[in-house]
């Protein structure tokens, strides 16, 4: 179990340490600014990016998880909604016209993961499979 935890950690630090250099490397290069949004998105963990964020949850807690799932993303979330486009763009206006109303979206998003979290870990669910056999 430790040596999955130190994998897991180390996984998770390179895929980071990518990400920042991909990040930093576009901010310096003009001509690739388009791999910025990609940088973030894989900090995040979005799909399709996601995946590194699968394989390094199954061994992690519950509370390690929730940490991983709000707090590490609040960086990379700002510097989208920064870059946003116009699918976005009303949620740009509304955050550039009242921090206030960012911090309720923010903490909305944080409550609402927060809560499912606990129900997960309530639960004794170890994977996506048992999730439908608990349902009948």
């Amino acid at each position: 179990m430790i040596e999955e935890s130190k994998e897991n950690s180390l996984k998770y630090f390179l895929i980071q340490s990518v990400a920042s250099v991909i990040f930093l490397a576009s901010i310096l290069n003009q001509s690739f600014s388009f791999l910025i949004p990609f940088a973030l998105l894989i900090k995040i963990g979005a799909a399709p990016f996601h995946m590194w964020l699968v394989s390094i949850s199954k061994s992690m807690s519950w509370k390690v998880l929730s940490l991983l799932m709000t707090f590490q993303k609040i960086g990379p979330l700002l510097g989208l909604a920064m870059l946003s486009s116009v699918s976005h763009l009303s949620w740009l206006m509304v955050n550039m016209s009242s921090f206030l109303l960012m911090l309720v979206y923010y903490v909305t998003y944080l409550a609402i993961l927060y809560f499912a979290v606990i129900l997960l870990q309530q639960t004794p669910m170890y994977s996506l499979a048992q999730m439908n056999s608990n349902a009948s």
